[in-house]
């Protein structure tokens, strides 16, 4: 009898603890942005991803786009992945906008990657890093004293 009482309280701590672990407070909002600079706010999950998954994985994209895209002019458009507005920066998607994005926002779908894709248009160039080069240092160079260490802005 002790044997399958015991056997009992283990089965449930292995049942229940998982669970309780797994029911800490859900992300209401996140909000996407750089320094002082609002991107877009999160308000639902989609796509089989919570809310802060969904967090998590537009950080990511947007450290790509910052890395690998044109910044000081950024090619934001709007294509369709499945018949959902979708936003890309330049060939890097960033968000594709889904039903319950629109509707938590009180507004369409399209309208809300308008107003998305707008503010990161106007955003992204003013948090993205000025890119410098320093030119490797020349024998030539180091001979007429000629300043090798000023950064050279890449084109």
């Amino acid at each position: 009898m002790r044997r399958g009482l015991i056997f009992i309280l283990l089965l449930a701590g292995f049942v229940l603890v998982p669970l309780l672990l797994d029911s800490a407070p859900a992300v209401a909002l996140a909000e996407i942005g750089i320094d002082n600079h609002l991107f877009l706010r999160i308000r639902t999950p989609a796509a089989g991803f919570k809310i802060e998954e969904r967090r998590v994985l537009l950080d990511q994209r947007l450290v790509e786009i910052l890395s690998y895209e044109n910044t000081r002019n950024p090619k934001v458009w709007i294509g369709n992945i499945r018949g959902k507005p979708t936003i890309y920066v330049g060939e890097t998607k960033l968000i594709t906008v889904y039903p319950r994005d629109a509707k938590a926002n009180n507004t369409t779908s399209s309208w809300l990657a308008s107003h998305w894709a707008q503010r990161l248009r106007a955003g992204i160039p003013q948090v993205a890093p000025v890119r410098t080069l320093k030119p490797l240092a020349s024998k030539a160079a180091s001979e007429t004293g000629e300043d090798i260490t000023r950064d050279v802005p890449v084109t």
